[in-house]
């Protein structure tokens, strides 16, 4: 990267710290791929984005320790995209963005390719697999007698490819979801607490069962965000938890009007109309007051992820408001659905460390890799707030909780369909066809249309829409929809 003098002052400065904190049982632990050879190797290692300003902090997270315990080599910090470079050509009054994936895949793939990638999640990871820009670990795994043992067996499944079931990155840790219970609000309704084995239709009978009152004294059976009440963005989870598609490529038509899509629409559009769930203008009413709607005891259901644990614990040791410290709760998983039982919700995986298929030194690549999946340096990501660490064997309850951490990851999570990520990546521009979908929704949802007919528009204009898009592709770019994104 750019100013290698004031780096390399960095990078030592940064080390020396780093030393004073792992300790030298640690530097003892984990230099186990270095060696004491005297050749002096330099490791390219990629990046997605970074610049003066975040090179520090990168290496802290990533490098520095790998280089004090790997003496011969020097890791070479290489981002895809140079943010100090796009900051002054926006300065210059240069607005235009470059494309992240297309430069990280020049990156891989061009003349002075990197031998590691440090990808801070899983957004670009399966399209590179599907690209070959990234090299299999597998047969390093295997020699190298790297245990997989103790990781978190959803992890590891998502990591694989499903097509050659190969794995092409490790993560260090994860985030997924639970579904929050309100004890309080289930004894007073005398209502059994959903459990393990509760399937969507159950939970959904318990959220109509508890909802009552009227005005800001209302009890919400379920909330599906914290923080936002999309009804389209909720029947999309819906629709993949139960494998559902959205179109047929082959014909170019849409494929929405079929009793799954009706069931999915029916069971959606009858929560919002019936108020069972907050709408927005419930959850900007809550957010006022620093609480949100769960928190402050008024939806008993409520899916959230692993980082919400911070806000309940601390809501609990520190909120001002007795209800907020005495609020009554448990977390389980969230639920599946009786065609597909051992599917329930979605899983991120973060810190993915990868090697470059045209890696010149794919050796110390995988000391990178391995190094950065250390049990030593997994125990250090194991304090986080927000994310759970990749391995069983670290995962605990936080702060002396009674929780059970397993539950957020009991199921398999829902894999994403071929279809749902080809309008991602294969056909972006088909994101207009799908958008016209929450309008018709919503119109269920007020008694406008029945959700049939609401079904039946939304594939006949869809459809129409695609039949456009694909003589003319052009004119219906992300760039000129929709804010260059078409949110799935």
């Amino acid at each position: 990267m750019k100013n290698e003098g004031r780096t390399g002052r960095r990078r030592r400065a940064a080390a020396a710290a780093i030393t004073l904190t792992l300790g030298v049982s640690l530097l003892a632990a984990c230099a186990d791929g270095g060696g004491e050879s005297a050749e002096h190797r330099v490791l390219r290692v990629g990046v997605i984005a970074s610049g003066d300003a975040d090179e520090a902090g990168q290496r802290e997270a990533w490098t520095d320790a790998f280089e004090l315990t790997h003496p011969d080599i020097e890791v070479e910090l290489v981002p895809a995209v140079d943010l100090d470079d796009q900051r002054g050509r926006e300065l210059a009054g240069d607005r235009s963005r470059p494309d992240r994936f297309e430069s990280l895949k020049r990156l891989l793939a061009g003349p002075d390719p990197v031998d590691a990638v440090v990808l801070d999640d899983a957004t670009y990871y399966r399209q590179l697999t599907r690209e070959g820009l990234l090299t299999p670990l597998d047969p390093m795994i295997k020699e190298d007698g790297f245990d997989l043992d103790d990781y978190v067996p959803n992890v590891v499944e998502a990591l694989r490819d499903p097509d050659d079931r190969n794995l092409y990155a490790l993560a260090s840790s994860f985030n997924a979801g639970g579904l929050f219970v309100n004890k309080s609000l289930f004894a007073a309704a005398g209502a059994a607490l959903p459990t393990e084995a509760s399937a969507w239709p159950d939970v959904m009978a318990l959220a109509k069962r508890i909802a009552s009152g009227s005005g800001d004294g209302r009890i919400f059976g379920l909330s599906f965000d914290r923080w936002n009440a999309d009804p389209f963005a909720d029947a999309r989870l819906y629709a993949m938890l139960l494998q559902l598609k959205l179109f047929d490529k082959q014909a170019w038509t849409m494929t929405v009007d079929t009793p799954q899509w009706n069931r999915v629409w029916t069971d959606v559009a009858g929560l919002y109309a019936g108020r069972v769930v907050p709408s927005q203008e419930d959850l900007a009413s809550a957010s006022a007051t620093g609480a949100d709607l769960f928190m402050a005891g008024r939806v008993a259901m409520a899916v959230g992820g692993y980082e919400y644990l911070s806000d309940l614990l601390a809501a609990k040791a520190y909120a001002k408001d007795p209800k907020l410290r005495a609020l009554d709760w448990e977390v389980v998983p969230l639920p599946a659905f009786p065609e597909n039982p051992d599917i329930g919700g979605g899983l991120t995986l973060n810190g993915l460390t990868a090697i470059g298929e045209k890696a010149r030194n794919p050796q110390d690549a995988w000391a990178f890799v391995r190094y950065n999946n250390s049990l030593e340096v997994s125990k250090l990501g194991a304090r986080s707030t927000y994310r759970m660490p990749a391995r069983k064997s670290l995962i605990k309850p936080r702060d002396g909780a009674s929780y059970d951490p397993g539950v957020f990851y009991a199921r398999r999570p829902v894999a994403l369909q071929a279809d749902w990520s080809e309008l991602y990546w294969a056909t972006p521009n088909l994101a207009p066809a799908y958008e016209l979908g929450g309008p018709l929704l919503q119109d269920a949802i007020d008694g406008k249309r029945t959700v049939a007919a609401a079904l039946a528009e939304w594939q006949a204009s869809g459809t129409a829409l695609m039949k456009q898009i694909k003589a003319n592709p052009d004119a219906y770019a992300n760039d000129n929809y929709f804010g260059g994104g078409w949110g799935g």
